[in-house]
């Protein structure tokens, strides 16, 4: 039985002699913020752990959230009321405080007190100002027993107390204690998990801290609300186009229009359709022969003679091509080089039919100069900066390339997404939610609209505008009522002489089709250089535009003269 005893006792000793393992965490995370009239503040974190080396060897390290232009001090570091050294690691818009050394820290609780100011604590909107402050932040790989702040502030300040709100993870509520006068305090209410923040935000009424104008929160979209409203009222006072009016139809195009010009006029100089319609009319006036062999890319040809007068966009055309030329990529050069030089032609007569109006682009071109400087000043110049300038150029560009407003909005809009999509990718998808970025993304739209609508019409235009509407009408109705009861001479006739407008209006596929089984093809002498069945399916534009493409994705873009138209935390380490 003694023995037995003895067994039982030398088994407690041994129990009693093993190590004790408890659970490495932070037991309490107090904090004491100091606010002062200057929009600074003093701030004491104590934070008592226990340390059991899993995690904690050598002490804790802390990571302190650091705004644009915020200044961070650290003051003192102590470790169980004795000054203790640190480290300090700038990084990004955060500052990583390791606390110690590299000497092993000792099992058991402990208790350090950082101290530390920091400036421009207060933020500011148009309405009011607040402290918006990660009181332990969220990258803490340790559980926290227990959080708490307590905020002292000016007797000047008064807060907005409906509006103070505490944030634990996702879930917010309006749980804070007044202390005293100006003393309100702020406590977790069940233990937070790693990787958990607690936050404060606290709304004060305006008047107490004085900010500069590019320091306001949510100044970019003021101003963007304002360039919205000053594009609306330039739009309506001198960017509205005269009303329209319905014409009766009309039997023939305008008097001294060319096919190409009420191109350039309805599309804008960037469209390919200007130089297939400026092509089309050389080639049924029997100045070009076009073939299309069963193998190859389509064969031009320059061809002397004709009986019909050409126009000056015609003559200028059909200078910048050689004697025979193919429709591939070799050929890029001089359809860039007739494109531009019939663009240059129409450039200095659309003067006479369209105020331009550019020049109220100014101002958009102020706000972005705005938006950087704010920007400049906030700190935030390399993604933000780049991104800004690609969304502001962009639909200037697009509003300048087309006049076609659906195909502005399509293009515009496919490009904000995919920024928007490229933003969120690189920066943060938190950036997109932003009320700043949605501000100048509505704003880039609507700058492409705007440049779009500014340069209206005169009155000679808008007659103009409404003429061809009149014959468009006409080429849709009358033309192929007429062309099903016409013999295939007539109907080729038809085709050959309205075929350039079909390219103007953008309707040579319905053009074709309507003349596909109408046309005698053995009648060579009235259709001259279209002698495949093959150009009515394919069709000129297709074909030229295909060129274009093929060259712009490899890099060669046409040179073309412009129309008039963060959170903190810490860990063990």
């Amino acid at each position: 039985m003694k023995n037995i005893l003895k067994l039982f006792a030398v088994v407690l000793c041994l129990l009693f002699s093993l190590p004790s393992f408890a659970e490495e965490k932070i037991n309490n995370f107090e904090v004491h913020f100091d606010l002062h009239d200057d929009n600074s503040a003093t701030v004491k974190e104590y934070i008592n752990f226990t340390a059991e080396h899993n995690q904690i060897l050598h002490g804790l390290y802390r990571v302190l959230p650091k705004d644009i232009g915020q200044d961070i001090k650290v003051e003192s570091l102590t470790l169980d009321g004795e000054k203790h050294p640190y480290k300090i690691e700038k990084g990004g818009d955060v500052l990583k405080i390791n606390f110690g050394t590299n000497d092993l820290l000792e099992i058991g609780e402990h208790n350090y007190v950082l101290t530390y100011t920091l400036n421009k604590v207060i933020g500011t909107t148009l309405t009011h100002d607040a402290l918006l402050w990660p009181v332990t932040g969220a990258s803490w790989v340790l559980p926290i027993d227990k959080a708490s702040f307590f905020l002292t502030i000016p007797y000047s300040v008064k807060p907005i107390t409906k509006k103070i709100n505490t944030y634990i993870g996702n879930k917010n509520e309006q749980k804070f204690n007044c202390v005293g006068e100006n003393i309100f305090s702020f406590e977790s209410d069940k233990p937070l998990n790693p990787g958990q923040p607690f936050s404060i935000y606290f709304p004060v009424k305006k008047g107490v801290f004085k900010f500069k104008w590019y320091e306001v929160k949510y100044m970019p979209v003021f101003v963007c609300l304002l360039v919205i409203i000053y594009y609306f009222i330039i739009w309506y006072l001198v960017g509205r186009d005269p009303e329209k009016k319905n014409l009766p139809t009309m039997f023939k195009p305008p008097k001294n229009i060319s096919a190409g010009f009420a191109s350039y006029f309805l599309n804008g100089p960037f469209s390919s359709k200007n130089l297939a319609t400026v092509l089309a009319s050389l080639i049924v006036k029997k100045r070009m022969k076009i073939t299309f062999p069963k193998k190859g890319a389509p064969q031009c040809e320059k061809l002397d003679g004709g009986g019909a007068v050409l126009d000056e966009d015609e003559i200028r055309l059909l200078m910048c091509f050689p004697s025979e030329f193919k429709l591939n990529r070799s050929s890029y050069i001089y359809l860039e080089k007739g494109l531009l030089t019939i663009n240059h032609y129409y450039e200095s007569q659309i003067d006479s039919y369209v105020i331009n109006n550019f020049a109220y682009m100014l101002f958009p071109v102020l706000f972005f100069g705005a938006i950087i400087f704010y920007f400049y000043m906030q700190g935030v110049v390399s993604g933000v900066l780049f991104w800004g300038i690609i969304n502001f150029l962009i639909p200037l560009a697009i509003g300048i390339y087309t006049k076609n407003i659906w195909r502005v909005i399509i293009i515009v809009g496919s490009v904000l997404i995919l920024n928007m999509i490229g933003i969120s990718t690189l920066l943060s998808p938190s950036v997109l939610a932003d009320p700043n970025v949605i501000a100048i993304i509505i704003t880039c739209f609507l700058t492409a609209l705007f440049e779009h609508l500014v340069n209206n019409l005169m009155l000679d235009g808008a007659i103009l505008r409404d003429e061809l509407a009149a014959f468009k009408r006409y080429m849709f109705t009358a033309e192929k009522h007429r062309a099903a009861i016409s013999k295939p001479s007539l109907a080729g006739h038809i085709f050959c002489d309205y075929l350039p407008y079909a390219y103007a209006f953008g309707m040579e596929s319905e053009w074709f089709d309507k003349f596909r089984n109408k046309i005698d093809f053995r009648l060579q002498d009235i259709y001259g250089p279209l002698v495949s069945s093959t150009a009515l399916n394919v069709g000129l534009l297709f074909t030229i535009s295909a060129v274009l493409q093929t060259n712009t994705m490899l890099g060669k873009v046409p040179v073309i003269p412009i129309g008039k138209g963060g959170l903190g935390g810490g860990g063990g380490r």
